[in-house]
């Protein structure tokens, strides 16, 4: 049973409809320097049809944020740290 989930720099899908049956709180985390993330257009779209057909649906941009590994030179420490801490509070929101 999955009762919540955390997605980092998942790639923007374009059929909204795909998370329909997915019923639990879903916090969503982008960098916008992402390389597959140039257009993040295409991810407030998902976010904003996967609000429409359910309501826990949290997705977070940071402007400084590239890579998400470590060993990437593009790895920004303090945006991670946020991410992180991010993450922890929406998981004690839902994981009650």
């Amino acid at each position: 049973y999955i009762s919540v989930a955390v997605v980092y720099y998942p790639p923007a899908i374009d059929n909204a409809a795909e998370f329909k049956a997915l019923e639990i709180p879903v916090l969503g985390i982008y960098g916008r320097q992402q390389g597959a993330l140039q257009e993040a257009g295409g991810v407030v779209s998902l976010e904003s049809a996967m609000l429409a057909m359910r309501g826990s649906v949290v997705v977070s941009f940071d402007e400084e944020a590239g890579f998400a590994e470590y060993q990437n030179p593009a790895y920004n420490a303090g945006v991670a740290e946020e991410a992180w801490d991010e993450t922890q509070l929406f998981l004690k929101e839902y994981l009650r």
